[in-house]
């Protein structure tokens, strides 16, 4: 079984700060998955089972009201986590993960694992509530900016959060490490597939944006970053 230290999520987990006895520990209840694109972690609605450590893919976690409108959405990149919001308030997941990326390497542990280790690791515990509080924080800055930023803001503003967490450099430019559908950024920003695909346009004409192999390449980070201000 391949240790977690040498997993590339490590360094930036919430178990970071595990021993070695604590470490193997977690190897014996972790369960590594390779997914593929559009494969489902979990679905809104179900019961929660555990958690999921993203290790190199992309994921992304919707949660959609009654009429099946997006209300809530996140991407998740490698060294976080999903599923984790749910363990200690509710009894069904939130929202619907699924991967985004051509694949994932992810690692799921069930909740009585982890809410066995949160009781009894004061440092895993702090490293966990710290990562919520976090997340809650950056929830109420991004509803802020639903309501003073326009679509085409955010999603430049996603599209910087892309390149700066899922990209490799090739001759001196960020490429996207995998292909993202623009109706995955459609579903993201709740807007309209046309509205995207055309916006996508306007940036690949600006001479900001190209696509190389079926990837975005960001080729003016400045004007990206202007746009994504608003």
């Amino acid at each position: 079984m391949t240790s977690c230290r040498s997993c590339p999520a490590w360094p930036q987990s919430v178990f970071r700060e595990f021993d070695d006895v604590e470490v193997a520990t977690l190897a014996q209840h972790k369960r590594p998955c390779h997914l593929s694109k559009g494969d489902v972690l979990f679905e809104q609605g179900t019961p929660v089972r555990g958690m999921y450590c993203n290790a190199n893919g992309l994921l992304k976690v919707l949660q959609k009201n009654q009429n099946g409108k997006v209300i809530f959405s996140r991407l998740v990149f490698p060294s976080d986590s999903a599923g984790h919001r749910s363990l200690f308030i509710e009894a069904l997941y939130k929202g619907t993960a699924s991967v985004v990326s051509d694949s994932a390497d992810v690692c799921f542990i069930e909740m009585a694992d982890v809410l066995k280790l949160f009781s009894e690791n004061s440092v895993f515990a702090r490293s966990l509530i710290v990562k919520l509080a976090g997340e809650l924080d950056r929830s109420v800055t991004e509803q802020i900016q639903m309501k003073e930023l326009s679509s085409f803001a955010r999603l430049c503003q996603l599209l910087e959060g892309l390149f700066e967490n899922f990209s490799e450099v090739q001759n001196d430019a960020k490429v996207l490490r995998s292909a993202i559908s623009k109706v995955d950024i459609a579903r993201l920003l709740s807007v309209a597939d046309e509205t995207v695909i055309r916006w996508m346009a306007d940036l690949k004409r600006e001479e900001i944006i190209d696509l190389r192999d079926r990837r975005f390449v960001l080729l003016n980070p400045a004007k990206l970053r202007a746009y994504a201000k608003g």
